[in-house]
């Protein structure tokens, strides 16, 4: 028996030595795990240049890092979107979801934050929060777009820096895809029999960002999303201040919103712009 017991305690030790040397692991390697960018070359570059007919524009961040985008403008623009786009890849894998964007005839910008495709730099979570803004900045001041026309559209990890930019810049409305509630609840979903949430340095903390914004918001989530859970996206929008909306789009998952939602999600879209739109601005 007493030998069962020093049996059953060393193998206690060694599960505690194993859970807390890999625990040590993921959290020193967070940022890397976390943020997945895809650097320049990598990506459809040229395809996806030729067939959006994209401008190139770099515009500086205020800590001093070159930051690369893709303006797209549109003959009969009646609004701008800025797309902050999700995380693994670059801008140049994004060019179908652009092309189709362009129905509903706006401007359109996405640019990458450091260290994704052509942009200089490392990803962190306060980097992403500058850069974000820089995007903005870059939009209002040398494109010369008006913020009553202005909407921010995130997706995924992307919904964390648009819903950012919105509470510390003026626009006409926020677009949330597939987004998240925050690091700590996305480690719970990654790492379900791990405790490690409670060590997560990077906060991500949408729940609370989105709680305190008073513009116009549309949250859109796939129902059978297998990233980031249904769950987390309706969590999001029922803690997020009014006015708000919400959209499933049935049967889809985490990468076919267009897809899945085809005419419908494209409508619903174009509904919230209109309707966010100055009197001057819709008619």
């Amino acid at each position: 028996m007493k030998q069962n017991l020093a049996w059953f305690k060393k193998l206690l030790l060694l599960a505690g030595v194993v859970f807390l040397g890999f625990a040590a692991t993921l959290l020193a390697m967070e940022n890397q795990i976390i943020f997945q960018p895809t650097q320049y070359p990598e990506g459809p570059w040229e395809q996806g240049q030729h067939d959006l007919e994209a401008e190139d524009v770099f515009f500086t961040t205020p800590d001093g890092l070159r930051l690369h985008g893709w303006w797209l403008p549109h003959p009969s623009a009646r609004a701008t979107l800025i797309w902050y786009h999700g995380n693994a890849g670059n801008l140049s894998t994004r060019w179908r979801d652009l092309k189709t964007l362009k129905f509903l005839k706006v401007n359109l910008f996405i640019f990458d934050y450091r260290g994704y495709g052509k942009s200089e730099g490392a990803p962190d979570e306060a980097g992403l929060q500058t850069d974000s803004l820089a995007a903005y900045d870059f939009l209002v001041k040398e494109k010369h777009v008006s913020p009553e026309r202005l909407f921010l559209l995130g997706r995924s990890l992307g919904g964390v820096f648009a819903s950012w930019t919105a509470s510390q810049r003026p626009a006409a409305g926020l677009i949330i895809e597939s987004s998240l509630t925050s690091a700590r609840d996305m480690a719970g979903v990654m790492y379900p029999y791990l405790p490690i949430a409670w060590a997560v340095q990077a906060k991500l903390d949408n729940l609370s960002t989105v709680s305190r914004l008073d513009l116009p918001k549309l949250f859109v989530h796939g129902t059978v999303d297998k990233v980031i859970p249904f769950a987390i996206g309706k969590r999001l929008f029922e803690a997020a201040a009014p006015p708000k909306a919400f959209y499933p789009v049935e049967g889809a998952d985490h990468f076919n919103l267009h897809e899945t939602g085809a005419f419908a999600y494209f409508k619903v879209l174009d509904k919230f712009i209109g309707d966010h739109l100055p009197p001057t601005a819709a008619g």
